[in-house]
């Protein structure tokens, strides 16, 4: 162990009695908050009664812990995180000067104890949260030198890498699974290592981490997020039957998001895009902030159906993605699909290609306009050759018991 691990192992985080028994409730209170089913997208917390109250009772008891010991640094660390929870299910609210509060309390709780690994990956997830890679690496590598054995820094660090460098990703979620391969997060690890695998298109090993996750996560939030996973992972191998049990599988949990991935099966896979067009239908009745309705304009025109509707839907979300994402796979295809093959090309040149994208463009409606041309046919291939080799290499380091 190092030094600092040391000091960190003999610390003593309160003398208060009754602040750490209020801490562990609520600990215990935040563990379940996490780990309860939800949705995979939810337009905001406020929308889900049930979860904002959870939510609400947790931050409760994470100040009491502060009003009864206010030098707890863990005590902040845990408000922190309960804040990060909220900020996480914001997709439709900003909830202003709430990272700046994550940030104050990171800060804290550091201006406390100088070693905690927490406090480092909390400002780095606002830092994060800002677009800030830099400054989140730094952090992130700050507590790696504290504690190098620390299960939630080398975490961190996976998910930090998972797809900007899918070889560093794995090799930090694979350590994390060895310092801990049974806690309560050993299921969003292998969810993370899914998606580590899902970026570099090796599809059967993240068809099996999903699975692992599913395995052990128990109708969890872990649960949503690996058959959200798996939903995409078959849907980029082109097996529907596959993808429609998933998505079954999905929407019997009460997660609505997974008729977006049915109606996709429908439209892409199995050449039904009325019954794609109806499902787009349900998923907007019940999600009216649900994203990316050009995917339903498409399927409108594509069956001949109230194509004044499917124009206003595909300027709508053209708009948004315009704004909001200038370099995005989507608003590439948007481009295409419009005849604009200039800012087509010019996005799919800078445009990360992750989710198992090289392979969902063979088959997207969206990219029609450009599939016979010569470049489009280079630019797919340089991205497949690029899956191809990262994947060799990181089957060749996995050989060898380098990862």
């Amino acid at each position: 162990m190092s030094p600092n691990e040391q000091k960190n192992i003999a610390r003593v985080s309160t003398k208060n009695i009754k602040a750490l028994d209020a801490y562990n409730e609520a600990l215990n209170s935040y563990v379940k908050l996490i780990l309860a089913f939800q949705s995979t997208w939810s337009g905001s917390i406020l929308s889900n009664q049930k979860l904002y109250s959870d939510y609400l009772k947790t931050l409760s008891l994470c100040n009491m812990v502060l009003e009864l010991d206010s030098t707890m640094a863990e005590g902040y660390i845990l408000k922190a995180k309960t804040l990060l929870f909220k900020y996480n299910y914001r997709y439709k609210d900003n909830f202003p000067g709430l990272l700046d509060s994550i940030a104050s309390l990171g800060q804290k709780a550091l201006s406390l104890n100088n070693n905690s690994v927490d406090a480092f990956i909390i400002l780095a997830n606002y830092y994060r949260y800002q677009g800030d890679q830099k400054s989140t690496l730094q952090l992130l590598e700050n507590g790696l030198a504290i504690s190098p054995n620390n299960f939630e820094v080398n975490r961190a660090l996976g998910d930090h890498y998972a797809v900007s460098d899918p070889e560093k990703g794995i090799r930090f979620l694979r350590k994390s699974l060895r310092l801990d391969p049974l806690s309560i997060w050993t299921p969003l690890v292998y969810n993370s290592l899914a998606f580590s695998y899902l970026t570099i298109c090796d599809f059967q090993k993240s068809e099996y981490y999903y699975k692992k996750s599913i395995a052990l996560s128990n109708n969890s939030s872990a649960t949503a997020n690996a058959v959200w996973g798996l939903e995409v992972v078959y849907g980029r191998m082109g097996n529907a039957d596959s993808v429609l049990k998933y998505t079954d599988l999905g929407i019997r949990l009460g997660d609505n998001n997974a008729i977006y991935f049915k109606a996709e099966a429908y439209c892409y896979l199995k050449n039904d895009c009325a019954k794609a067009a109806q499902l787009y239908e349900d998923l907007w009745t019940k999600i009216h902030e649900h994203n990316n309705e050009h995917r339903w304009a498409i399927a409108l025109w594509k069956a001949g159906k109230k194509p004044e509707l499917a124009q206003q839907l595909f300027d709508s979300s053209f708009a948004r993605e315009k704004e909001n994402h200038p370099i995005s796979y989507d608003l590439a295809g948007m481009y295409a699909y419009k005849g604009d093959k200039e800012n087509a090309y010019r996005i799919l040149r800078e445009v990360g290609w992750e989710w198992g994208m090289p392979y969902l463009i063979k088959i997207d409606p969206l990219f029609d306009n450009l599939r016979n041309d010569k470049e489009f046919k280079a630019l797919l291939q340089k991205a497949l050759d690029e899956k191809t080799k990262l994947r060799e290499k990181i089957q060749k380091m996995e050989d060898a018991g380098e990862l």
